[in-house]
């Protein structure tokens, strides 16, 4: 079974891939900071719990930012991933245009921490 990474999992993309990959047979590690998405308070994402809920087993998460290197740490210590689907990135466009540097910052400074 092939392990897939996947980050910004709790947004609404990011959670429709997941279940679109438990449901093919993937293994699947999903990241997220809820920048973007919904917690429950107790650290899961609301989304993903109700990918959980569809696909009947529970969806591994781990609150975790992309831009802070050494949070990536404890995620790749879990194993190796066969593949990577990075979904996590600041997307308003009214706020990017506002905050351009602040966007082209974090979303190359994931990437980049990524390939790492």
């Amino acid at each position: 079974t092939m392990r897939i990474l996947v980050t910004g999992a709790a947004g609404f993309i990011g959670s429709h891939t997941t279940l679109e990959l438990v449901e093919a047979g993937y293994e699947v590690m999903c990241i997220d900071n809820f920048s973007n998405s919904v917690s429950d308070g107790k650290g899961n994402a609301v989304s993903l719990l109700r990918v959980a809920e569809l696909v009947g087993k529970p969806i591994p998460f781990q609150e975790c930012d992309v831009c802070d290197l050494e949070a990536l740490d404890p995620v790749f210590a879990k194993g190796n991933f066969d593949g990577l689907i990075h979904l996590a990135a600041l997307k308003a466009v009214g706020e990017s245009v506002v905050m351009p540097y602040e966007y082209y910052s974090n979303n190359l400074i994931a990437s980049l921490n990524l390939i790492k």
